[in-house]
């Protein structure tokens, strides 16, 4: 981080002028940075480790997994991320045979998995999240009872659902129409 910045996520903010103050508010920085920190607090949780380490850990750390990774592909053992679009482009042979041996037991018709609806989360930035998310499956714009469809709880989250709406609306993360009956994420024209 440049100098100064660790100060500031730590939650020291020094003195701004007027226009600075005003660009932090406007751009939302506090929220920005709550969001920052879930994301670092969620990447430490999938890496195991704890959300305070210093920088210089984290470094140490992510050097050590790359040298742990580097040997075992050295030794062809590859942790695939994507193995079906990645196996068959750069995988060796015997990966490519067992992937096709993996597809003929698992082959399925698209049509008999059937869509299962998520749950409506209970954790508010959550909500957020899973409201833009099923705005962002959308291509015109969507009623509040159209997005709660999309969950498990269907109409009891409705309300929770509207909510969020109203708020993303608000805040200009969405756009409503006039009567604030549909909604759409705003798009770069």
């Amino acid at each position: 981080l440049p100098s100064g910045e660790g100060a500031r996520r730590a939650g020291e903010v020094p003195a701004l002028t007027p226009d600075e103050k005003h660009i932090f508010d406007n751009a939302l920085i506090l929220i920005l940075r709550e969001l920052h920190d879930e994301l670092d607090a969620a990447v430490a949780a999938a890496y195991g480790w704890p959300v305070d380490l210093p920088e210089g850990e984290v470094l140490a750390r992510l050097v050590a997994l790359n040298k742990e990774r580097a040997a075992e592909e050295g030794k062809g053992f590859v942790r695939w991320l994507r193995p079906e679009y990645q196996i068959p482009r750069f995988g060796s042979d015997a990966e490519k045979k067992q992937l096709e041996a993996f597809d003929d037991v698992e082959q399925k018709p698209a049509s008999a998995a059937k869509a299962v609806k998520p749950n409506f989360p209970t954790d508010t930035l959550d909500q957020v999240a899973a409201v833009m998310a099923a705005l962002a499956q959308h291509t015109d714009n969507v009623s509040a009872t159209e997005v709660a469809r999309g969950f498990k709880q269907g109409k009891k989250c409705e309300a929770r659902v509207a909510a969020t709406l109203a708020s993303l609306t608000r805040t200009g993360f969405i756009a409503a129409t006039q009567d604030a009956t549909a909604f759409a994420i705003r798009r770069a024209g």
